[in-house]
Parts: structure tokens; sequence; C-alpha cells
């Protein structure tokens, strides 16, 4: 039999009731937020290896059937049970203060518990990190300001917590991004596989693919020395930094000269662009048979960056696929800091190259800090 108080938190959290069914939810007040963590923690034990690490997906869905609001650290699953965070944000709205709670769960099979609740007037933002393993335990409790939170016309939640304590060297699990970006709607298999296969390869950091308008027929603006590593990982499925790099020092500061056909492979089998436009468009070393590329610490990404999201997408008569995707900006608190439309055409032993790109150019447009290393 569970003790009394255990079986409470159960009851608060909307666990199943002994039918296994859920029952009805009520979401954790803050000072019950750890047993609540605890709690669900204890409900997918099973699902776990001696490592404390399981199917992510399954673990949800676990706890899905036993009424929690939850998803996974990265996002990458529907937000089950998302309608709780819906309803709680039309009620706040509206001017009411009942708490809300829901789950993340880490890729360690640990979770944390995340509860906005009204203090003194103060809306507060508490999280509590539970380790997954044998024996499930508390790992740290933080409890903040939440100095925003919003619903987007694309159902995503985000907010911003006041974090005054924010460094690598923390109680908790090192620097937290103040703004936390979730996504309630369900997702598009569709979009999502199609972001997956042609946009997030290429992405948004040190090139400018995706952030300026071009074509096969006008690829002026398009900065193909910058591109090049970007393309050299998605055909390698690593990086080159100035750890692991392998051409020879151009001469001048963090330059090095890359091999004409090595870089040319690279950008044509991406683009439709031929050998006489890269030439033309990337300072072709004639006496070297080489391009400059800027190979400077590794190119794993910047911290700060926006994330791709194919919102629609459209089959075309020429079997090419046009893309529109919204950049989806942490930092900048917003599910669409700009939209673009890429064009690809696919082929049938599973590589593609890139047609176009289309800047929709409006006022609101956030952009992510980018100078070309070589200008064109």
């Amino acid at each position: 039999m569970l003790p009394a108080a255990f079986a409470s938190v159960l009851l608060l959290c909307g666990c199943a009731d002994s039918s296994g069914a859920p029952s009805s939810v009520r979401h954790a007040l803050p000072d019950s937020l750890e047993q609540e963590a605890l709690s669900a923690a204890a409900l997918y034990g099973d699902l776990l290896d001696p490592d404390g690490r399981g199917d992510i997906e399954a673990i949800v869905s676990r706890l899905s059937e036993r009424g929690y609001s939850a998803v996974d650290f990265g996002g990458a699953l529907d937000f089950a049970n998302a309608d709780r965070i819906l309803d709680f944000c039309a009620a706040r709205s509206a001017g009411e203060s009942d708490p809300v709670s829901f789950l993340r769960v880490c890729d360690d099979g640990g979770l944390i518990d995340t509860c906005f609740y009204l203090d003194a007037g103060q809306w507060r933002c508490r999280s509590v990190r539970v380790s997954a393993g044998s024996r499930a335990k508390i790992g740290y409790t933080t409890d903040y300001p939440l100095t925003m939170l919003k619903l987007t016309d694309k159902s995503y939640l985000i907010y911003t917590c006041e974090i005054p304590d924010n460094t690598a060297a923390s109680k908790h699990d090192g620097y937290i991004e103040p703004t936390t970006m979730l996504r309630l709607a369900p997702h598009d298999a569709e979009c999502d596989r199609y972001t997956r296969l042609y946009i997030t390869p290429v992405g948004y950091n040190f090139n400018n693919l995706f952030t300026c308008t071009w074509s096969a027929d006008d690829p002026s603006e398009l900065h193909i020395n910058d591109l090049y590593l970007t393309l050299y990982a998605a055909g390698h499925g690593s990086y080159i930094s100035y750890f692991n790099n392998p051409y020879p020092q151009s001469g001048e500061e963090g330059t090095s000269l890359v091999p004409a056909k090595e870089f040319e492979d690279a950008v044509m089998k991406y683009t439709a662009l031929d050998r006489d436009t890269v030439r033309a468009l990337s300072h072709y070393d004639a006496a070297a048979d080489a391009y400059p590329v800027t190979i400077e610490g590794p190119h794993d990404g910047l911290s700060r960056i926006p994330v791709p999201e194919v919102v629609a997408y459209r089959i075309n008569a020429d079997g090419s696929i046009t893309l529109t995707v919204d950049a989806l900006f942490v930092e900048y608190a917003t599910d669409r800091a700009f939209t673009h439309v890429v064009t690809v055409m696919p082929a049938p032993d599973g590589s593609f190259k890139y047609l176009s790109n289309e800047l929709l150019v409006t006022a609101a447009d956030v952009l992510p800090d980018y100078v070309s290393r070589i200008a064109n």
C-alpha cells in the first residue's frame, strides 16, 4: 500500500486510478512538485536499462497514459496532453491564477518537472530535475521569476525566466537558456521529414544559403566559400576545424586552400551551379587550383542561431519540391524570426540539389548575425 502522502501526490498529479485510466488532472502545486517528479519517474522505471536509459517515446507514452502533460526534452515528439497547457494559457489570459505543471523527459532517462504558479502577484517558474536509474532522486530544484509567457499563433509555448545565477558553474546542470520554446501543436510528419532531409543539414550557421534570395540563374548573393564547410559536413557527417584541418594554409590567418576538385564536387553535388559559375563566384586561385576557405574554431555551430521548421510543402510537376520554412529563434522568443522558400530537386538515389531560395522579407525579420569571412 502507498503511504497516504504519496498517494495524495498521485491524485494531485492526475495519475491513473485503480482501473488504469487517467483520472481528472489537478496540476501539482509548487510545494508538491518534487514529490510529483519522483512519482512520475517511478512510473517508468521498468522501461529503463541498467544505465537508466530507455526508449524516450515509450516513456512519454507511459506518462501520457497516466494523465501527465509530457514531451521529450528536444521536442521531437508530440506534446502529450497539451490541451491542459492550452487551457492554462487561456485561463491565465482571462485573469485566473491556477498553476500548471508539465514534464520533459531527458535523454538520460531522467526528467524535468516544471510548474508555473502565482506567488504574491508574481508568476514564477519552478523546475525539479530528477535523475533516473535504479532509484530516482532529486538532482536540483530551481525557482525563478517568470518574466514572459506567451502562446503563439502556431501553438508554441514560449517563456522566459530571470536567472541570476546562470553560469556554467551553477548548482543546476550548468548554463540554462533563459527562454524556452515548446511546441504544443502536433507535428506534421512529412514537414518534419523534409526539415531533417533538406534544411537541417545546412541550417543558418556560418553560411547564407537560406538567408538570401538566389537561384541557379542568379546566385550572386551566395557566399559559396563560407558554404563549403557546411556542405562538406552534410556529405561526411563531421565538420572540419583547425583541430583537424587537412588543407594547406594560404598565408592569411585562418584561411586554407581547398583543392578545386574537392570544393567543386561538394558545391555541385548539392546545388545546380556549374563549374564556371562556382569559379566565377568563389575566388578561384588558378595558380594553386584551389579555393580559399576560412577555417577557425570547431565548425559545429553557434549557441545562438535559429532552428528551421518546414511548415508547408508543394510537389512540383518537374519533380522538385518547394518548401516553406519558418526559422525559430529562441533567443528572440519567436517561432517565426523569418520565412524563406526553398526549392530542391531530389534524385532517385536519395541525393538532391538546392535549386533556389527566396527570403520573404518583412520588417519584423530577425536574421542570424553573419558576415562573410571571405567577401564576394
